[in-house]
């Protein structure tokens, strides 16, 4: 039962984030609500990303 409201939300989320309606906004607060931290490591020739949910 909590797989399928898991994966039902998942399609909401796509479905809000590619409406016609979503302005910048919108999708500003749906990252901000998926995301809890961002790590960047400064490497040598690149910067080395992780992304905490």
């Amino acid at each position: 039962m909590e797989r399928k409201r898991l994966l039902a939300l998942g399609a909401d989320v796509e479905r809000v984030w590619n409406s016609s309606g979503a302005t910048p906004e919108t999708s500003k607060r749906i990252i901000r609500t998926l995301i809890d931290e961002i790590v960047v490591r400064v490497e040598e020739y690149a910067l080395g990303l992780v992304i905490r949910r």
